[in-house]
């Protein structure tokens, strides 16, 4: 039994149970997140691997953003040590190079560009991520094979890549 779980308000949790995988979105409620967090250690589930972040996204994100993904994801973390279970961080970087998921080139910013120079890197960018979100969504479908959105697909990644890691070292749940 392997939990995933994508943090922020458009991630969720990808949870292996017997031979089946559920996928859940993530609850606004942190009541309904607690109950659903004991559940799953009350049916046996002790390890979360969950995608860690680092926290500059690269992109304009409001200062107020960040603050609300760093309040949730310190929060969710929080229950979980609380309720008792093992935490597994894991970066993007480590789970898509060991799944063998490459990402685009990007357009990079310079210091010597203007305003409107950065402005155009910005929008050349805007359509590889969707292109690279919907990329990794196809990736967890060909691995779930279900219906999938893009808030449930990262963390279906992340449990592939975790599966994968117990079974390299040799730990059954």
């Amino acid at each position: 039994m392997i939990i995933a779980w994508d943090p922020g308000n458009s991630g969720g949790f990808a949870v292996k149970e017997g031979g089946v995988i559920h996928v859940v979105p993530m609850h606004d409620d942190e009541s309904m997140l607690i109950g659903f967090l004991k559940s799953l250690h009350d049916r046996g589930h002790r390890t979360v691997w969950y995608e860690s972040q680092t926290y500059c996204t690269g992109v304009r994100v409001s200062a107020f953003t960040m603050g609300r993904f760093g309040e949730g994801l310190g929060f969710c973390r929080g229950v979980m040590a609380a309720i008792g279970f093992n935490i597994i961080p894991v970066t993007p970087q480590a789970w898509q190079k060991h799944l063998g998921i490459q990402k685009g080139e990007k357009m990079k910013k310079n210091k010597g560009m203007t305003q409107a120079e950065r402005d155009a890197v910005d929008a050349h960018n805007a359509p590889l991520k969707v292109k690279w979100k919907n990329d990794l969504k196809e990736a967890a479908i060909k691995f779930f094979g279900g219906k999938l959105t893009l808030k449930t697909a990262d963390a279906v990644l992340v449990l592939k890549y975790a599966i994968e890691k117990e079974i390299a070292n040799g730990t059954k749940r």
